[in-house]
């Protein structure tokens, strides 16, 4: 039976690794963010790219966040239903269709055998 992939597409490891970058960003966004507020802490607002530094640090704590948490999402969501595949049989000369459980062996343009209806051969 084919393995499923998870909705969106991607396979499982390559989503797995871009939660673990995501993560590193995260911790390192944080780590920005700590040394922001200890500027202000320290009273060392004389540099002009405080405030632009913490915001950018903070926007991007909260994106790494949330992507983590969908991607999250992702793979406790990830089930593989498997499909049916259904054959039609139809009759050359009267056009009787009919559906079957798709068996190993079929193809297209198979002979089937004769049709109920009016004796025919009739083709997969």
């Amino acid at each position: 039976m084919a393995q499923g992939k998870p909705p969106g597409g991607g396979s499982v490891t390559v989503r797995f690794v871009l939660s673990l970058i995501l993560a590193f960003i995260g911790l390192f966004s944080l780590l920005a963010l700590l040394t922001g507020y200890d500027f202000i802490q320290q009273r060392r607002l004389d540099d002009a790219g405080t405030s632009l530094y913490l915001s950018l640090a903070f926007v991007t704590f909260l994106f790494v966040v949330f992507n983590i948490v969908r991607t999250r999402r992702g793979f406790s969501l990830t089930t593989v239903v498997p499909s049916k595949v259904l054959s039609v049989v139809q009759c050359t000369q009267c056009s009787f269709k009919q559906l079957k459980n798709f068996a190993l062996g079929d193809y297209v343009t198979k002979a089937e055998g004769k049709c109920t209806q009016c004796g025919n051969q009739t083709l997969f």
